[in-house]
């Protein structure tokens, strides 16, 4: 199918249908990034076609799920290799990619006291200037929106 939507593109490249039925195919073989790329050819030339625009929200849909599953696990090993704070700022990707997400929310709920600790313990060790200095740090983060 792929074969034979490329070479319909090859003979008209403003062939809508063509780009559609490429990006199905890419989508079947969970090729998505290439997939979107597909679909946004073929708006570049019919931008009102709605199943073209279906289809890329759907995939794009699809993406997003992989990359939270993909940070889930990738925060699932960093808590089993003991890096808490690298598994909460993995599940903080997470979480603004899916927010209210009940896994990322479960696995946050595991790490959150475990880096909430270990943060108090470093900052209990810390000269009052390197306190300013991470006071002012946050006070910047939070100004523009980091935190």
């Amino acid at each position: 199918m792929e074969k034979a939507a490329r070479k319909c593109i090859a003979s008209d490249k403003n062939f809508v249908k063509g780009y559609f039925r490429l990006a199905t195919a890419l989508k079947s073989l969970n090729n998505l990034s290439a997939c979107i790329k597909a679909l946004e050819s073929g708006l570049a030339i019919q931008s009102s076609n709605s199943d073209l625009k279906k289809m890329k929200k759907e995939v794009v849909e699809l993406q997003r799920a992989e990359q939270v599953a993909s940070y889930c696990n990738k925060a699932d090993e960093q808590m089993q290799s003991g890096d808490i704070a690298g598994a909460y700022k993995t599940l903080e990707l997470a979480s603004r990619l899916d927010a209210g997400n009940a896994d990322i929310d479960r696995m946050m709920g595991k790490v959150r006291p475990k880096f909430e600790a270990a943060e108090a313990r470093r900052k209990s060790g810390l000269s009052q200037t390197e306190l300013y200095k991470e006071k002012g740090d946050t006070a910047y983060k939070v100004s523009f929106g980091f935190v």
